[in-house]
């Protein structure tokens, strides 16, 4: 299954040391031993404590003392950060390649440009998508629908976005920022627009998931954007008219073209199957 993994934030990107760790707000979990890193700052300001963090995208590691990790951790990972306002930060994404005990490790990866992070999500934003309720621990396996909703948050342009690798990042990085989500795709509208929806079937094929899989899919539906965001321009205002609801599969479809496909050539796809 996918995973959930909330860390500390780091501000070196998560590659050493934080630097003016005396003087970073967002380093609270560390002055406050809210995880236990035993915080201490050498005479320059930087950070002299031990972290998962200062190395997870230079090792492309992490470690869990109560993590027994295994076969049930298969797929991608998505990386989240508590910021000072405890609002959570979607700052990355990687594939897992190996599960063993205590530790999983990655693919290489960077994290998210800061302009593409998805920031201001709550809980109750993650748990509307699909990941478990958060209490303790340092994750949450969740499934692949919640995965796409998650990937669907960093991007819709149009084309899944790379791994993020180590080789693809040069290449692929000044077009990842010309397709960037400003905050109007943000977790707030699409959880606006599933409250007021009356019927959670799929506007192309009707599929609902309720129907197939009782409660655990009731109120479970993904939401596209009619006008394609990589065609807005960074100051468009998106609203709960310019989003339909569509099952996972449709959505999927709709983006394997670029630009998309429109609903009704879909539907006629399929009608003429």
């Amino acid at each position: 299954m996918p995973i959930v993994i909330r860390t500390a934030f780091n501000n070196q990107n998560w590659k050493g040391r934080c630097k003016n760790a005396d003087r970073d707000r967002r380093l609270f979990q560390c002055h406050k031993a809210v995880i236990n890193v035993q915080y201490a700052i050498d005479k320059g300001g930087q950070c002299a404590a031990e972290c998962w963090e200062q190395s997870l995208c230079a090792e492309f590691a992490w470690h869990s003392p109560k993590g027994s990790f295994g076969e049930r951790a298969v797929g991608r990972a998505y990386f989240v950060y508590r910021d000072v306002d405890q609002s959570l930060v979607l700052w990355g994404r990687s594939v897992i390649q190996a599960a063993e005990d205590e530790s999983l490790e990655f693919k290489k990866f960077h994290a998210l440009p800061e302009n593409m992070q998805v920031r201001d999500l709550t809980y109750e934003d993650l748990e509307a998508f699909g990941v478990p309720a958060w209490r303790s621990g340092t994750f949450r396996y969740i499934s692949d629908a919640t995965a796409g909703e998650l990937d669907a948050l960093i991007s819709e342009s149009g084309e899944t976005l790379s791994d993020l690798s180590e080789e693809s990042w040069a290449l692929e990085g000044r077009a990842l920022l010309k397709r960037h989500v400003t905050k109007e795709r943000s977790a707030k509208l699409i959880k606006a627009f599933k409250a007021q929806l009356t019927d959670f079937a799929c506007s192309v094929c009707g599929f609902s998931f309720e129907q197939i899989y009782g409660a655990v899919g009731a109120g479970f539906i993904e939401a596209h954007h009619v006008v394609p965001i990589a065609t807005l321009t960074a100051n468009t205002k998106m609203s709960i008219s310019d989003l339909v609801p569509v099952c996972s599969n449709c959505h999927r479809m709709l983006h394997r073209d670029n630009p998309p496909l429109s609903l009704k050539a879909l539907k006629e796809v399929m009608a003429e199957q």
